[in-house]
């Protein structure tokens, strides 16, 4: 069984930025948790983000500070 890991990182998505924000046990609870952040910081995802987050697990040109990102992992798996 995979989890998703939710990650802020900066504009470019560069591994040494990200951030942990969440862990979820489905893709659209995942994406939830990027809304509910965006929410916070003040920012609305648009349709196009978030189609884009479903598909390639991204955001791109997030209007807020950094991007988020996605990650399926197995459970019980060194990382």
């Amino acid at each position: 069984m995979k989890v998703f890991l939710v990650y802020k990182t900066d504009p470019r998505h560069s591994y040494a930025s990200r951030d942990v924000i969440g862990v979820a046990t489905t893709l659209r609870n995942a994406i939830a948790i990027v809304k509910k952040q965006a929410a916070k910081e003040g920012e609305k995802l648009s349709r196009y983000t978030l189609e884009f987050l479903s598909v390639k697990l991204q955001t791109q040109d997030y209007s807020g500070e950094g991007e988020f990102d996605i990650e399926a992992v197995e459970k019980n798996t060194l990382l």
